[in-house]
């Protein structure tokens, strides 16, 4: 290293292979250093302290969506960051913030048609929309990654499924306001960020046909099963019908009812939901990408070897990594 540093001999090609490797790195990264202007990370849940292993998780994710955008333009697609300057423009009109992000849930739940359940839904529009997801086995915490390619979430998919579908909302909130609100200061945005999920995830109008239909029952197991539809922490909900002036006298009964059937076992439509949410959406490399790197190889618009390079393996195992992770959405 040291004759590498100081310019008495060059790097070979197998030895910047592996330090690119061990950084969680292509090799063409080395090569356009001076090129990279780098996305915004805006970390959060429980923020790693290793920052190797963070710096290594965002050069991963950065290398992606280089990748990304180099297929993108192979296949003449703009598929590009998400423009929210609009929704952002309509805040000077906003008195009070809680309102202003509370409005801004609602009007992107009406405008990208999450439905009456937006968790259910959630996944495929993001991805409808060019929002690349990582999900991470392993992940150091979840991000939100805003970058002039396009935007992305990385999700820890080891958590219980209510926490990912909330840090996702906590993300997309991330990357709407994030040129808004100091995510850098936990406490001022923390209050907002709550009212940003609450209504996006648990939608009033819904909700207050689930109670006037569901009163004689409140405290039943039947509305705890109810409940699940929203895909929301147990927390967030009674406190969403706390806040409900004309229903908040049945938190406590909601309350009761979720201590009442906490060990219970969850519904098997709940479980399946959250499996097929794990198996179709959260994966390592998003949806996204891997369709469009596999029709450019299919195409013979990329080698194998950069086709493998794209997703760190060798050109003997990739075909067998993308058919058994990704065969059931590539075209074998």
């Amino acid at each position: 290293l040291w004759a590498i540093e100081k310019g008495r001999r060059e790097v070979k090609l197998n030895e910047l292979s592996r330090i690119a490797r061990a950084l969680g790195l292509n090799v063409s990264n080395f090569l356009k250093l001076e090129e990279r202007t780098g996305p915004k990370f805006l970390w959060f849940s429980g923020r790693e302290k290793d920052t190797t292993k963070l710096r290594r998780l965002e050069n991963r994710v950065y290398q992606v969506l280089q990748n990304f955008k180099y297929l993108a333009g192979i296949a003449q697609i703009s598929w590009f960051s998400q423009d929210f300057s609009a929704l952002q423009r309509i805040r000077s009109s906003y008195g009070d913030e809680n309102l202003f992000v509370t409005d801004l849930a609602r009007k992107i739940r009406d405008e990208w048609n999450l439905g009456r359940y937006p968790a259910r839904n959630l996944y495929d529009v993001l991805e409808a929309r060019g929002i690349l997801i990582f999900g991470i086995q392993d992940a150091v915490a979840n991000a939100s990654v805003i970058d002039d390619i396009t935007n992305a979430l990385v999700l820890y998919k080891k958590e219980a499924p209510t926490d990912v579908i909330v840090n996702t909302a906590k993300a997309l909130f991330r990357i709407i306001a994030g040129d808004i609100y100091d995510f850098t200061n936990r406490k001022d945005v923390e209050k907002l960020e709550k009212s940003f999920v609450a209504e996006l995830l648990i939608p009033e109008e819904t909700l207050r046909e689930t109670l006037s239909r569901e009163v004689q029952h409140y405290f039943k197991k039947e509305l705890y099963t109810e409940s699940l539809k929203f895909g929301v922490p147990e927390s967030l909900f009674y406190e969403k019908i706390r806040n409900l002036k004309d229903f908040k006298h049945l938190a406590g009964g909601f309350e009761h009812a979720f201590n009442t059937v906490r060990d219970s076992n969850l519904p098997s439509a709940y479980l399946k939901s959250w499996e097929n949410l794990k198996r179709f959406h959260l994966r390592e490399f998003p949806l996204q990408y891997v369709k469009l790197a596999w029709w450019a190889y299919k195409e013979g618009k990329i080698s194998k070897m950069l086709l493998a390079e794209f997703f760190w393996k060798n050109i003997a195992e990739i075909e067998y990594f993308l058919k058994e992770h990704y065969g059931d959405v590539l075209d074998f």
